[in-house]
């Protein structure tokens, strides 16, 4: 018969259950699966194993949300690496109200999530990780300043009580 390993790196075997087949060379599995069977089931077991198709893995992804024109998950393979200039290149690249010196990295280690703050020039070539997240944060609006009034207020016997506009430059 035909059997699928599945996502827990095991195949489930007729009367053994559940092989660890992950790692093993189909040779080594067949040796497993016939001591198996021999030490309960049947003497002289002969197994042979051949892989029909070979499963491609899921990609790794990056996110990269925020100031850029295509945010979303950036899928790279496994294997390989994907650097922060062709993560956000990806994405879009960073729009006009995007802050390229205020990137934040978030990436998670176990039960760890760390935040690291990156410029897009000189942290060009840094290598992410599966899991990683990117947030392109926007270039602060500037408000523009109310104009301050400062007043003094001159009472007593003077020509002309009452407020007097001073200049704060003064």
């Amino acid at each position: 018969g035909a059997f699928q390993v599945g996502p827990t790196g095991e195949i489930v075997f007729p009367l053994l259950g559940g092989i660890a087949a992950i790692g093993l060379s189909p040779n080594d599995l067949a040796t497993e699966i016939e001591g198996l069977l021999e030490a309960d089931y049947i003497r002289d077991a002969q197994v042979a194993v051949a892989i029909a198709e070979e499963a491609e893995l899921p990609p790794n992804t990056v996110t990269v949300i925020g100031q850029v024109f295509s945010p979303g998950q950036i899928p790279f393979k496994v294997g390989t690496s994907l650097d922060l200039f062709t993560a956000i290149a990806s994405a879009g690249g960073v729009t006009e109200r995007g802050n390229k010196n205020r990137i934040e990295l978030k990436r998670r280690s176990g039960e760890d999530l760390t935040t690291r703050m990156l410029a897009l020039e000189s942290n060009r070539v840094l290598s992410l990780q599966d899991g990683d997240t990117l947030i392109v944060h926007a270039i602060p609006v500037e408000v523009e300043k109310e104009e301050e009034v400062v007043a003094v207020t001159v009472i007593g016997e003077v020509k002309k009580p009452g407020q007097v506009p001073m200049n704060p430059e003064d």
